[in-house]
C-alpha cells in the first residue's frame, strides 16, 4: 500500500490507500434492511475491484453501475478472508476500457449493527 498525495481540492479527512482488492458488491435491498440479509442475498453479488481505501470509505470499479445514494455490502478479500463492509455510494462515474463501459464508484462507510455489537 502506498499512501496517495492528493490536491488540495480532493483532500478528504481521512488518508486515502492505493490498494487492489478482489471484492464482491452486493446491493441492499433497502435501507433498513437488517444485516444478516446481505448472507442471504450473496447470489447477487457482483465483482469488482477496490482501488482505495481510508477510515471513512473507499474507492471500487465495477463492469455494475450502482447509482449515487444506493447501500451496498462490499466484501473485500485479504488474506485469503472475507471482510464485509455496508456502504453508501457517493461519487459514481464511467469510462470505457476495451469496449466496455467501467463504473467507478465512491463509498462512505455505514454503521451497521454488526459493528456495535
Amino acid at each position: 500500500m502506498s499512501l496517495r498525495t492528493l490536491s488540495p481540492e480532493d483532500q478528504r479527512r481521512f488518508s486515502r490507500f492505493d490498494v487492489r482488492l478482489s471484492s464482491y458488491i452486493t446491493p441492499v435491498p433497502d435501507d433498513e434492511a437488517p444485516d444478516m440479509l446481505w448472507y442471504r442475498r450473496r447470489n447477487k453479488e457482483k465483482p469488482a475491484i477496490v482501488t482505495d481505501l481510508s477510515a471513512a470509505g473507499l474507492h471500487f470499479i465495477s463492469e455494475s453501475n450502482f447509482p449515487v445514494g444506493t447501500q451496498v455490502w462490499v466484501s473485500m478479500q485479504i488474506n485469503e478472508k472475507t471482510y464485509p463492509v455496508r456502504g453508501q455510494v457517493r461519487r459514481q462515474n464511467s469510462y470505457m476500457r476495451d469496449g466496455k463501459t467501467i463504473y467507478g464508484h465512491g463509498l462512505q462507510f455505514l454503521r451497521s449493527a454488526a459493528q456495535c455489537t
